[in-house]
């Protein structure tokens, strides 16, 4: 069998074979469909590319550099953000007696960040104390008129 043909073989009167060429088997390929499979080709080469340099499977880049000692100087201005920031507000009334922080300062879980000086607290605790004894003689007072009368059980006739 050639390379680049295919053969076939028939019997002639006498049984011998005779080779020939059979051109229904040597069907080359279309143009389209060469253009197909070299698009094909190069999609998957592209992918692979894409994958290699920035995909998952690229290798980390890393810059070398040479350590020195410089003078900073500010090149630009502007606002620093933090990256996270809480409220914190007091839980009773009263007024900032001291700051103990600034802006921009680090704190740590616990640290003391301001003091607080009650405006009228004393007042409020006076006055609540009054509430309470007002109250309380107003609860003996119905216990008083309620010992003074007798209550008649109450059945379930005449009712």
């Amino acid at each position: 069998m050639d390379c680049c043909h295919a053969w076939d073989w028939v019997a002639d009167k006498r049984d011998r074979p005779i080779y020939i060429l059979d051109e229904s088997i040597m069907k080359l390929p279309s143009i389209r469909n060469l253009g197909v499979i070299l698009a094909g080709i190069a999609l998957l080469a592209g992918l692979i590319w894409v994958v290699v340099r920035s995909g998952p499977l690229a290798s980390p880049r890393a810059t070398v550099t040479i350590l020195g000692r410089a003078d900073v100087a500010p090149i630009l201005f502007g606002v620093v953000e933090a990256r996270r920031s809480y409220l914190v507000g007091p839980t009773t009334a009263g007024r900032v007696k001291q700051v103990h922080v600034d802006v921009g300062d680090t704190v740590r879980a616990g640290q003391l960040l301001a003091e607080m000086e009650p405006v009228d607290l004393d007042q409020r605790m006076a006055s609540s104390a009054a509430a309470v004894t007002r109250e309380q003689s107003a609860i003996d007072a119905a216990q008083a008129g309620l010992s003074g009368h007798h209550l008649r059980p109450v059945t379930g006739q005449g009712v």
